[in-house]
């Protein structure tokens, strides 16, 4: 399967907001004088980024069969008149 749905939308969802709640944990963390170790930030940053570019392909691909879908409603209406009167001459064209 394509990696990039491995994940349900729930679960993203839940992936950003744990990421958020670390992250600001970890801000709280700064201002009170406590630091990460070494790299956690720049770790983390990365991770936001790379679900974050997970995020905007998938609803790319939404958007693209979502143009699919509506670009198909003229079939739709020619299969609705051919259904409703079955009598109607028809070509390849409707």
């Amino acid at each position: 399967m394509n990696p990039m749905f491995d994940f349900s939308p729930k679960e993203i969802s839940m992936i950003q907001m744990s990421l958020s709640a670390i992250a600001q944990t970890t801000q709280h963390a700064i201002s009170e004088g406590v630091f990460p170790p070494d790299g956690f930030i720049e770790t983390l940053e990365s991770v936001v980024d790379k679900l974050n570019l997970v995020v905007e392909a998938r609803i790319e691909n939404d958007n693209q069969f979502e143009a699919i879908v509506n670009s198909l409603s003229d079939v739709e209406q020619s299969l609705q008149k051919i259904v409703s009167n079955p009598d109607t001459p028809s070509n390849e064209y409707n």
